[in-house]
């Protein structure tokens, strides 16, 4: 690889080349070149997986139930 085309990869769903480092998809930018792609190749795109989570800070009483 040359230091011009570094950057180009080839999408894993439509196996065009693109510059990652333009790639719409957040997660998976080295692997497809569009959030379009990324949806029809999974059937969902990880950004809307993680939307909604929401993260709980680590307590005694929540280490304690999650032993259980």
């Amino acid at each position: 690889m040359t230091a011009r085309n570094v950057h180009i990869r080839e999408c894993r769903r439509c196996g065009l080349p693109y510059d990652w480092r333009r790639s719409p998809s957040a997660y998976l930018k080295m692997t497809y070149c569009s959030t379009l792609c990324e949806r029809a190749d999974l059937g969902f795109t990880v950004e809307a997986l993680l939307r909604d989570v929401h993260f709980v800070p680590r307590t005694p009483g929540l280490s304690t139930l999650l032993a259980a």
